[in-house]
């Protein structure tokens, strides 16, 4: 069953503006957030294309205190759109990825561990925007592993990229369909991370997952 929203551009910090394409399910409340938190601070032109993926390197004990693991509730990516882009209709929809370790010692995208319904999102107004996406019926995962959030763009678009300040190797990956690259290598090791964040809650009963080392020279945070 494919989801359908519009969403528009509301402000907010130095302005850049943002708005939701989604909520949480009714009822639910989210435990906390996992992902890049930083505030945005610049914008990536000509880079994003749709028919692409990308990915993110959460470790949720460094951002979460659930106790046995998480489940993965909404998937969310800032995405800018200028006047020449806008109005625009394009599907989405997110997953959770193992980590595979590299013998280089770096974390890789893996496996696809959940996946969430298609949405199709329609933007009517320029700015930056949050694009939203449920994962509904994504199984509780344990929190020592390390993952990616995962968000797949089905259509072909153009968009600027919202990033934080803070580049870092080995935590932000695209895909446009021949491989895993990473952003930090391919965006001139000057432009910050993508800014990608995942709504969870605490739940037991954890799935299997691919466990590797992340050392905090690659915090989330720097």
């Amino acid at each position: 069953m494919r989801v359908c929203y519009a969403i528009l551009a509301v402000p907010i910090l130095a302005g850049l503006v943002a708005a939701s394409a989604a909520v949480l399910p009714t009822g639910e409340k989210s435990d906390c957030r996992l992902g890049n938190l930083n505030p945005p601070a610049d914008l990536v032109p000509d880079w994003f294309t749709g028919l692409e993926r990308y990915a993110y390197l959460i470790e949720p004990t460094e951002q979460c205190s659930c106790p046995v693991g998480f489940q993965l509730e909404t998937i969310t990516m800032l995405l800018n759109l200028d006047a020449t882009m806008v109005p625009i209709a394009f599907e989405a929809h997110g997953s959770l990825l193992a980590a595979d370790l590299e013998p280089s010692g770096e974390l890789v995208p893996g496996e696809e561990l959940c996946t969430g319904p298609p949405v199709l999102i329609e933007v009517l107004e320029p700015g930056t925007v949050a694009v939203t996406l449920p994962m509904d019926g994504c199984p509780c995962a344990a929190m020592e592993s390390p993952y990616f959030l995962a968000i797949s763009f089905d259509t072909p678009f153009a968009a600027n990229l919202v990033v934080d300040g803070f580049p870092a190797p080995g935590i932000a990956y695209n895909d446009k369909g021949t491989g895993w690259v990473d952003l930090y290598d391919w965006l001139g090791k000057t432009a910050g991370k993508i800014i990608v964040w995942g709504d969870v809650i605490c739940c037991t009963g954890v799935i299997g997952s691919q466990t590797g080392t992340w050392g905090s020279v690659k915090s989330l945070y720097r």
